[in-house]
């Protein structure tokens, strides 16, 4: 038996909910991170729609699929298949992390009522920085239990669970999104290639936070 995440959810939409918190809607990693972390969901995505392709070059080429959906998913697919030449994957996590990916997934999930956009006030009584506490859990806590289920009990996860789960342990926050340490013993990255192309971009930013976390990734076929 496999806990079903919701379909609802894409997964940069999904980490953006495991990585704010409820209450407050700040993040739970730095910005730039978090906005990294989506760019690598995104890639993840697209790979499991069958709609981008890793070659064996580490280079991210679009496929002859493409969906008719417009959200900012679909977008970067477009911007990758519109790419005279093809880039690495840790190319587009930097690029997507750079650019208004972040911005555009919470602006979606904010008009689809599963958070909402506040501006608290800041030095001065200037407005700060946005935050974006939840306005219903409902699908948070339905892939919360998804991720649990998969780490604690069938090790099956769906394509998109995979990927979250992959993802989130590049960054750190396994533990908080499941609410336990898994078996050390169970590789939660194995086959995912955006959480080696996140990884890696770790690794180009900060040597020494990201040599301290776990590298034990594959690259290939999303599983």
């Amino acid at each position: 038996m496999t806990v079903p995440a919701p379909d609802a959810l894409n997964v940069p939409e999904g980490l953006a909910l495991l990585l704010l918190r409820d209450a407050s809607g700040r993040r739970a990693v730095e910005l730039r991170t978090f906005s990294a972390v989506l760019g690598a969901g995104a890639l993840a995505e697209l790979a499991i729609r069958g709609e981008v392709e890793l070659d064996d070059r580490g280079r991210v080429r679009a496929t002859s699929l493409g969906s008719t959906d417009e959200d900012p998913v679909a977008a970067v697919r477009e911007r990758i298949a519109a790419t005279a030449a093809p880039q690495t994957d840790e190319w587009w996590v930097d690029r997507l992390g750079r650019g208004s990916l972040a911005d555009a997934v919470l602006s979606g999930l904010v008009e689809r009522g599963v958070l909402h956009e506040r501006r608290p006030w800041a030095f001065l009584g200037l407005a700060g920085a946005p935050v974006h506490p939840a306005s219903s859990t409902t699908e948070e806590r339905a892939l919360r239990e998804a991720v649990r289920w998969s780490l604690a009990i069938d090790h099956q996860p769906t394509p998109r669970v995979a990927a979250t789960i992959a993802l989130l342990d590049v960054v750190g926050c396994v533990r908080e999104a499941a609410g336990f340490l898994p078996d050390p013993g169970v590789d939660l990255r194995a086959g995912q290639w955006p959480a080696a192309a996140l990884q890696a971009w770790l690794l180009s930013r900060d040597p020494v936070t990201g040599r301290a976390l776990r590298s034990s990734i594959e690259r290939g076929a999303v599983v």
